[in-house]
């Protein structure tokens, strides 16, 4: 009854409306179920049709990797080893936490306009701690977390209009061609390249994916006509069909040598080389054509919204240590694994307290999450652990907020009607979870969290207000 009651009452911290959305076409294999690999990461591979999938591949057990080797060198070995590598290099930029921490304080109502104003004057090495501004919680990590999540969101808004969603089959981000270079928006942009060094050097997945043409800048590869799919479908199916044809049998094709540039809103034409707008498209100089036209959509036409992004990037994480990988590994690294393993989530989670993996309430517990979908598995993930996502190693990679491994640990508390939630501790993976008397309270209890928008919540508790029994917020 007080839970209907309970939708009344306005939360004295502002939530976000907005939900995550999720790519549900993604194929997980069989293997995602196997109970029998102890260790190991995810790999996205092609599946034998063109179409993307996840592979659980075993990991290597004690095997270490030299800092000193090269980037080249370190090219040749495989992704886990090339994660190692890679973690390591960063690891030796880390400013430790005992020299001190740089802090923010944010409204969420203005949360990407006062973040791109007081981030620049952070050393993105250090601890940052983030404040939002209203709400009494100390940031041990969580609101790292949440704050990352906030400005990808805004940043990637198209209402922002420094990046725009890709015309492809998949879900990407592109740079907004039509954006100006005006200095503003070269901020936010640069702000974006900041956020997203940041949450890698601090390993917290982003729920926003850079189309190949970023990525392929970030580790420094040529770009090719595929990339260009990947930013507009039906251009790169109108060069791929000029690169496969005799042109010049098609009476109604004219093309020269120039592309557009936007600036704006006003349309300007740009030869793509001197000339080239006199130069006719013709079957002897259709593979310069290609290969101009790739280089002007998927970077000369945005090349002062790239340069800044990947300048700010750089000063967090040296862009030479993103080419050690491909671009299916660099996304990886970048976002994450997009969906949830319950079977790894619950072998590499620990008990305190009562509890231990054979305990009725823990059974309960994993029984409920086997029958949630992958929207309220990743809802919940970010409930306990501030993330939507898992890191491609999985559940055993979780971390603490100071880079200290750190599993999903559930721990008994009592059982009061008064305080009956789950309470959740972002910045230790932890979930404190009463001693229900039932499997029907438990699932109650679970599902009306995965009611709540609750960005910024870390944990809910009951208290009386007159002769109302409500959730409040609960300080990590």
């Amino acid at each position: 009854m007080y839970l209907k009651q309970w939708e009344k009452v306005k939360l004295q911290v502002v939530l976000c409306v907005e939900e995550v959305a999720y790519d549900f076409a993604l194929t997980v294999p069989i293997a995602a179920q196997d109970k029998d690999i102890p260790n190991f990461y995810w790999k996205k591979v092609e599946d034998g049709h063109g179409e993307e999938a996840w592979e659980k591949v075993p990991q290597g057990r004690g095997k270490t990797v030299k800092l000193t080797l090269s980037a080249e060198e370190v090219k040749k070995l495989e992704y886990e080893d090339k994660i190692k590598w890679f973690r390591g290099q960063i690891d030796k930029m880390r400013i430790p936490w005992m020299q001190g921490a740089d802090r923010i304080s944010v409204s969420k109502d203005h949360v990407l306009f006062e973040s791109v104003m007081k981030l620049k004057g952070c050393n993105l090495h250090k601890e940052l701690k983030i404040e939002f501004e209203g709400e009494k919680l100390d940031d041990a990590g969580g609101l790292l977390r949440e704050w990352v999540n906030l400005n990808i969101r805004e940043l990637f808004k198209s209402e922002t209009g420094i990046f725009l969603q890709a015309d492809t089959d998949n879900v990407t981000y592109r740079f907004n061609p039509y954006c100006p270079d005006k200095e503003f928006e070269l901020e936010k942009i640069r702000h974006a390249g900041r956020v997203l060094g940041k949450a890698i050097f601090e390993r917290i997945p982003v729920d926003a994916y850079l189309d190949r043409t970023i990525i392929k800048r970030m580790i420094g590869d040529t770009l090719t006509l595929d990339d260009i799919e990947t930013i507009d479908k039906p251009i790169a199916q109108s060069l791929r069909y000029i690169l496969e044809n005799d042109i010049e049998k098609d009476t109604i094709l004219e093309e020269y040598f120039v592309g557009t540039a936007y600036n704006d809103h006003t349309e300007r034409i740009v030869e793509l080389k001197e000339g080239g707008s006199e130069i006719l498209l013709t079957n002897q100089n259709k593979h310069e054509f290609i290969d101009l036209k790739i280089k002007w959509i998927g970077y000369l036409s945005v090349r002062a919204k790239v340069d800044a992004f990947l300048e700010e990037l750089n000063k967090v994480i040296p862009l030479g240590f993103f080419s050690i990988f491909n671009t299916r590994e660099l996304e990886m690294l970048v976002n994450g694994v997009p969906f949830i393993d319950v079977n790894d989530w619950e072998k590499n989670t620990i008990y305190k307290g009562v509890y231990n993996h054979q305990h009725h309430v823990v059974r309960w517990f994993w029984l409920i999450l086997n029958k949630w979908d992958q929207a309220k598995l990743a809802k919940f993930l970010q409930y306990c652990t501030g993330s939507s996502r898992t890191p491609v190693e999985g559940f055993r990679a979780l971390e603490s907020n100071r880079g200290d491994m750190a599993k999903f640990c559930i721990e008994s508390v009592k059982y009061l009607e008064a305080d009956s939630y789950p309470r959740a501790h972002t910045c230790f993976n932890r979930l404190d979870l009463p001693c229900y008397p039932t499997q029907e309270a438990l699932e109650n209890a679970l599902n009306y969290i995965l009611t709540l928008n609750f960005d910024g919540v870390f944990g809910i508790k009951a208290v009386s207000y007159t002769h109302l029994t409500l959730p409040t917020i609960y300080s990590v």
